[in-house]
């Protein structure tokens, strides 16, 4: 089964150019811990509320004036929209994530949950 078939859920994403208060505003709305820094929707890299813990308030940064560049982790792991759904299985354990974004075109179409696949299994076993 691919990737794209299966439910995949909302994501938080916001412009390289913008500050760290506005990733917050945006993570708040969207009630996420993670965001995805892009660059004309094309995905760069990723921020999760620990990373604004550790890298912008412990430091003694101001949230408005850091920008997302400044902290966001990269590369991003992520699969592509056509990719089998054992593969996610095996890149979501290999990076030890819960989620990945799914990728179409160079731009992010949704996240892949680890509980998606583990019910896309299921799934599959009690049909046997």
């Amino acid at each position: 089964m691919k990737v794209s078939k299966c439910n995949l859920t909302d994501h938080a994403e916001i412009d390289i150019k913008k500050s760290i208060t506005d990733a917050a505003k945006v993570m708040a709305k969207k009630d996420s811990r993670i965001i995805y820094v892009t660059k004309k929707k094309v995905p760069l890299g990723v921020i999760s509320s620990l990373d604004f813990v550790n890298d912008v308030i412990a430091k003694g940064k101001s949230p408005s004036k850091t920008k997302v560049s400044q902290i966001m982790k990269y590369p991003i792991y992520a699969v592509q929209h056509d990719e089998d759904i054992v593969s996610a299985y095996f890149k979501i354990a290999k990076y030890n994530v819960v989620s990945l974004p799914v990728i179409k075109n160079n731009k992010i179409i949704g996240l892949l949950s680890s509980q998606e696949i583990l019910k896309h299994f299921i799934k599959k076993g009690s049909k046997k």
